[in-house]
């Protein structure tokens, strides 16, 4: 399922496209919305469909905005599963979305979605993106298509863009025992998180898979969803510690850091190209003499944190079941070459992931292919371990 993903973001120039047509609009499907002229969005769904050994795109739509996000439903038939697959950031309106990260109560869904939400919080810009989902969802009748025997075809309904003239490979009632599933990187994995949650009273046997999640749900709800999500962290990950108290505390300790500071920053920058002493550079915690400075940091954290209670901000958390690919350890490679990192798969607690860890590879870790490649390793691993035994 991190496959369809990963099409979904990333396309390698040497993909057959397919794009050579004079009018490209030709040859997309109905079952596809909001596709750019040129179709690639189409293409680049189709690319990965045929890498998948027993797989087919039902539906996907591209219109993107702050409240809009592109997703994608599959057929996985090797594994009897309904795939909703849901695009993580790449766009300006995308970014607005990630940064609208206030808490937002869940307050009345229960009669429209099933779901008890009051006294829950979640992430405010994701929620609404999930929101649109589900009503695209409900509206279209997309999901009740695919689950019902009664016909092998899409019906056209609402604003997907499916239709009779699209047929299932199978019939439907081949389908009738398939699971519900949802993933998603960054972005997509909050918005999937989220849209499970408005689907479980339909649903309930339905399970998400994210990858590389931002923290979205408040504690009691995030433990909650332990038994239908799972959430992959790589490494130093930066986005699945991304919060907007994490954020605020990274900002306290770089103040902290400044105020404890014994040289100027220019002797500081220059400690990165050689071996320091740190207690050349700053004095430890505590033993740093009064300023003028450390005056003016104390008084602006204190009026922050006010402001904070104020506003009452409900802390968000990382959903769900927590598989953390952690670094084991370089391996080496070839002479000249370098080396390569391995990881080994750990269960953690939700609150590992509260501290943004500052290091070389916090930007790194989240990319996508980055998850893909590393899961790869571990399932080939797996696999030749089997082998040996």
């Amino acid at each position: 399922h991190v496959t369809s993903v990963i099409g979904m973001k990333w396309l390698k120039p040497s993909d057959d496209l397919n794009t050579t047509s004079n009018n490209n609009r030709d040859y997309l499907p109905e079952n596809v919305a909001g596709d750019n002229p040129m179709g690639l969005n189409y293409a680049g769904l189709s690319v990965v469909t045929k890498q998948l050994k027993d797989s087919e795109l039902v539906y996907g739509s591209f219109q993107n905005d702050v409240d809009i996000k592109p997703y994608a439903v599959f057929l996985d038939h090797e594994k009897a599963a309904v795939v909703i697959a849901i695009r993580g950031t790449l766009s300006i309106e995308d970014c607005i979305t990630d940064v609208l990260c206030h808490s937002e109560e869940l307050r009345g869904l229960s009669d429209e979605w099933g779901y008890p939400g009051t006294g829950r919080w979640a992430h405010s810009g994701m929620l609404k993106a999930a929101l649109t989902i589900r009503q695209e969802l409900h509206s279209s009748g997309l999901l009740e298509s695919i689950f019902s025997a009664q016909d092998s075809s899409y019906r056209k309904s609402g604003s997907a863009g499916y239709n009779a003239r699209t047929p299932l490979k199978r019939h439907a009632a081949d389908l009738s025992g398939y699971r519900l599933v949802l993933t998603g990187h960054s972005l997509g994995a909050g918005t999937a998180v989220l849209l499970s949650l408005l689907l479980l009273h339909k649903y309930p046997h339905l399970h998400c898979y994210t990858f590389g999640a931002p923290p979205v749900l408040d504690k009691v709800t995030a433990e909650e969803c332990k038994p239908f999500v799972t959430s992959v962290v790589l490494g130093n990950d930066l986005v699945s510690r991304m919060s907007f108290l994490s954020l605020n505390t990274l900002r306290n300790d770089i103040l902290d850091c400044i105020s404890r500071a014994r040289v100027n920053k220019m002797c500081v920058m220059q400690a990165i190209f050689r071996d320091f002493d740190i207690d050349d550079l700053m004095y430890r915690a505590g033993q740093e003499p009064p300023s003028q400075f450390k005056q003016n940091v104390a008084a602006f954290k204190a009026e922050i944190q006010s402001r904070i209670e104020v506003a009452h901000i409900v802390p968000l958390f990382l959903p769900g079941r927590i598989i953390f690919l952690a670094k084991k350890a370089k391996v080496p490679k070839e002479c000249c070459s370098r080396n390569e990192t391995s990881h080994i798969l750990q269960e953690k607690d939700l609150s590992a992931f509260t501290d943004i860890e500052v290091s070389s590879s916090m930007a790194m870790d989240h990319f996508p292919d980055r998850y893909f490649n590393e899961i790869q390793k571990l399932f080939k691993s797996a696999l030749q371990s089997c082998n040996t035994v």
